[in-house]
């Protein structure tokens, strides 16, 4: 009953009916429920048993038509963990990094203090030399280490190698191609941000390559983002 219950509720948020018994159709014949023709490789009989199934429903095909989300977005903490929380849980790794470290409350005050622009649901940011980290944009402690360690791997890419140098692809496209993994993020970073720093470096007057920068910094986030995650490369 969990599987049918479970497709129930995922049925009514998507305007469809509840999970039925339902009469599957070979080749040579179809059901009268409105389901989505089937073509099965099963002798040409006149069914092939009873299934739990549901109708696909006008409504179901408009919402369908819109395109659904493959991840729920994130929110806003609903109670924002506070700067000195914040400066508390990442005190010890602050002291082993040589890059100066900052918390702020907004990300209104980072973005004046650093004297860039920044997205509102901006976490985290290293700009010349420096990190940033926004508490109202950060839920809890162990999201503001993931952020710091995110942060850290831009600042040490920075230091050792020049952004948009050939060194600096040549190593990126190395570890990308290496690992299906980083592979994975870096696309849907593309999908997810791609079109934003495209227009991030038109407004920048960016005279470059466009997709070969967007393509590496892809490539960059996903490293980061397991950096921070602590997760296997």
């Amino acid at each position: 009953k969990i599987v049918p219950n479970v497709a129930n509720d995922i049925l009514k948020k998507l305007g469809g009916e509840k999970v039925k018994e339902t009469e599957l159709a070979t080749k040579e014949s179809d059901t009268d429920a409105g389901l989505a023709a089937m073509q099965f490789d099963a002798p040409d009989t006149a069914a092939v048993g009873m299934q739990k199934g549901f109708d696909i429903t006008p409504a179901m095909k408009e919402k369908a038509a819109g395109g659904l989300p493959m991840f729920k977005p994130a929110t806003k903490p609903t109670t924002p963990i506070s700067v000195a929380a914040i400066q508390k849980s990442i005190a010890k790794a602050v002291d082993r990094i040589s890059v100066p470290v900052k918390v702020y409350e907004t990300t209104e005050e980072m973005a004046a203090d650093f004297g860039i622009e920044l997205a509102g649901d901006t976490k985290g940011v290293s700009h010349k030399g420096r990190i940033g980290l926004v508490a109202s944009n950060i839920a809890d402690t162990l999201d503001a280490q993931r952020t710091l360690w995110h942060e850290v791997f831009h600042a040490g890419l920075r230091q050792v190698t020049k952004i948009g140098s050939k060194e600096y692809e040549n190593e990126l496209q190395r570890v990308a191609l290496a690992n299906g993994n980083i592979r994975s993020r870096a696309a849907l970073w593309r999908e997810n941000f791609g079109d934003d720093y495209r227009e991030t470096l038109r407004s920048f007057g960016f005279k470059g390559d466009i997709e070969r920068a967007v393509r590496l910094a892809s490539f960059e986030e996903a490293i980061a983002d397991l950096s921070g995650a602590n997760a296997e490369l």
